[in-house]
């Protein structure tokens, strides 16, 4: 189901319009492109879903939410389900040349001189700039803080859609581990499970593989130059991050190998799943996102798989939702209070001796009493 319920849609444009007034603020300039990292935002607070183009939202907090379509096709989407109240043409001379022209022109018009604007990291500075050409004074206060503080606390009808979509993953993520064995080419078994995953009704699919002995993930394209057929002695990585329908990623994260690891891995792979346990116990309400990372941290420095952790603040995972990487990003020193409703995506490093890392992906919901494992999938070394 693409369509999000309208109640959802209206509770979300009603909390930002909340927030915009308590701020002392009228208007919200939100916009998304086709990044996977960076399309939710429009997606969320009026269901629309982009594929390659900028577009572009409008928020009064005392008046209409205006869609900016650059088409005919998403305008009539957007105008018939309803999630906003008028949607405007950017006309097609301007798209390319002056795309926030129209924007500008919209907000001068209400004689706004102070807008709120959100979710720029995947506009074009192109935007901004024309934007501020066509309303001459507009001045630009950053809101990002506070719609991420709105996005990173999933609503019971996010939380369900979270479930299944990593319900799906793992579904896809198991028939791809099905057709490994020797014999069989590393491209041509996710080209059959990306078929299959699309049955599965997936929105999106971001696929990296690669088999060596200690493998680095990397983009399909890659795996299809190699055209390796796996044979025995092979490590496999293999990460998979699907959208499922309404519009939520999940991942997988695994390693799987055609006969036995050697020790190393074994050593570092059980050190990853005793750093996740405690990043897993840190996650309750009242505690930082930093914290969990501290937890994760304090368990690995003190090994030789972990001791690159000193060197440097250190992501080991993300939240996500109708992006694929969300806010919070998980690091020592991210001071995000954790509350029921976060979902976070663990996926620490081991380093071995040779350079090459290792993780593992679990999925957690921040709960009232501490946090709930939504990844179902075997923790153990996959050997096949």
């Amino acid at each position: 189901m693409l369509v999000t319920p309208k109640t959802e849609i209206e509770r979300r444009q009603s909390e930002i319009r909340k927030r915009l007034a308590d701020n002392g603020l009228r208007y919200l300039v939100l916009g998304s492109s086709g990044q996977t990292n960076h399309r939710g935002m429009l997606r969320y607070f009026a269901d629309y879903y982009i594929s390659v183009f900028e577009e572009f939202l409008v928020i009064d907090a005392e008046g209409p939410a205006v869609f900016f379509a650059h088409d005919g096709v998403g305008a009539a989407y957007v105008k018939e389900e309803g999630s906003v109240d008028e949607v405007l043409f950017i006309p097609g001379m301007e798209y390319n040349t002056v795309p926030g022209k129209c924007v500008g022109e919209y907000l001068r018009k209400h004689n706004a001189s102070k807008v709120a604007y959100a979710g720029f990291g995947g506009i074009s500075a192109h935007f901004l700039q024309s934007m501020k050409d066509a309303c001459p004074g507009l001045e630009l206060v950053y809101f990002d803080h506070e719609v991420w503080e709105m996005r990173m606390r999933k609503s019971p009808y996010e939380v369900e859609l979270s479930r299944a979509t990593i319900r799906l993953n793992e579904d896809n993520y198991n028939y791809w581990l099905s057709l490994v064995k020797p014999g069989v080419y590393e491209d041509d078994a996710i080209d059959l499970a990306g078929a299959y995953g699309w049955k599965l009704h997936t929105e999106d699919q971001y696929w990296l593989t690669d088999t060596r002995f200690h493998p680095i993930w990397s983009p399909v394209p890659l795996a299809r130059e190699k055209h390796h057929m796996w044979q025995e002695g092979d490590q496999i990585g293999i990460v998979l991050e699907h959208a499922a329908p309404g519009g939520h990623y999940s991942e997988v994260a695994r390693h799987v190998f055609i006969g036995e690891p050697d020790r190393e891995f074994r050593e570092g792979y059980e050190l990853l799943k005793e750093a996740q346990a405690a990043g897993f116990e840190a996650m309750k309400p009242g505690n930082t996102v930093g914290d969990v990372a501290q937890a994760v941290e304090n368990v690995m420095t003190g090994s030789v798989y972990g001791a690159f952790l000193k060197d440097g603040v250190n992501n080991m995972g993300h939240g996500q939702g109708l992006d694929i990487w969300e806010y919070p990003m998980i690091n020592r020193e991210d001071k995000t209070v954790l509350a029921p409703g976060m979902r976070l995506n663990l996926h620490p490093n081991v380093r071995f001796s040779d350079g090459k890392t290792a993780n593992c992906c679990e999925l957690y919901l921040v709960t009232e009493n501490g946090a709930e494992k939504l990844s179902t999938l075997p923790t153990e070394l996959t050997i096949v």
